[in-house]
């Protein structure tokens, strides 16, 4: 079965920073990781922006997304705090503590 995503339009500039990012981490020999925002209005595209994105890249790029709720005011740090659930157990409860990573 073929590809059946609507291309993104306009979103070159935005497909090719994550593009070379990614591929700068690949670069080095140790690193921590990285960390992308992205906002915009409603509707902008930002979700198929970063789905777009994801598919770009190989397999080896472990991505953590998190979301504000589409129809509610979300909970302070809310998507960050769902991130958690895609960290080590240890780092999870280390972040929720607020102490520093073990």
């Amino acid at each position: 079965m073929g590809d059946t995503r609507l291309p993104l339009l306009e979103r070159d500039d935005a497909l090719q920073l994550f593009a070379t990012q990614i591929q700068a981490l690949r670069g080095r020999a140790h690193t921590g990781g990285m960390c992308v925002v992205v906002h915009g209005e409603a509707g902008a595209g930002k979700t198929s922006l970063v789905i777009a994105a994801r598919h770009q890249c190989a397999d080896d790029v472990e991505w953590m997304c998190g979301a504000c709720e589409p129809l509610i005011a979300a909970p302070a740090l809310g998507p960050l705090l769902d991130l958690l659930s895609c960290l080590p157990p240890k780092l999870a409860q280390a972040v929720r503590s607020g102490h520093a990573a073990p």
